[in-house]
């Protein structure tokens, strides 16, 4: 008990101990550090251009203005009366996770001819191993399709053009 009241009175005469100056500085110190760290939160967004990060994100993909023309790289399944049929993510890449088979495909169109072939011959054999798919597809086409973003949204959903980059039979 002797120790629980040393404590208590300690604490009730603290006031009565430090001086008024000398709580002054270190007031100063935790007024300025508490500006320096709003400050270091408010940075991002007071950057040209406006940067993503710890501690506030400004979330650019959605601030950000983007081109009402999107280019979009994929890969479509034809069928034997000329149809053309976008592939899953687990046909394209190997993943049934779309944001994978999208940079692989990225990935693939930026690396060359040799790479986009590679590519389409690696999804070639995934359709013909597939159960499903493998009698629906005759070849498979790497394409970049061009989109009006806004038009799509309100119903236009044909791309406004398509550039082919690579051409495959699936093997039977």
């Amino acid at each position: 008990m002797k120790s629980t009241s040393a404590v208590v009175v300690f604490v009730i005469d603290l006031p009565h101990v430090v001086r008024l100056r000398d709580r002054a500085q270190p007031a100063l110190a935790v007024y300025g550090l508490s500006f320096g760290v709003a400050l270091a939160m408010l940075s991002p967004v007071l950057r040209q251009p406006p940067l993503d990060g710890f501690p506030l994100s400004t979330y650019p993909m959605f601030s950000t203005a983007r081109p009402a023309i999107s280019e979009f790289p994929t890969l479509l399944g034809v069928t034997s009366s000329g149809e053309r049929e976008v592939l899953s993510p687990a046909l394209i890449s190997g993943d049934p996770w779309a944001i994978l088979a999208f940079e692989t495909v990225r990935t693939a169109k930026r690396g060359g001819k040799r790479r986009r072939r590679a590519l389409c011959e690696a999804v070639a054999a995934r359709v013909a191993d597939d159960d499903e798919r493998a009698g629906v597809y005759a070849q498979i086409v790497f394409v970049t399709e061009t989109y009006d973003a806004p038009a799509y949204f309100f119903g236009d959903t044909n791309p406004r053009s398509i550039k082919v980059h690579a051409t495959c039979p699936v093997p039977r």
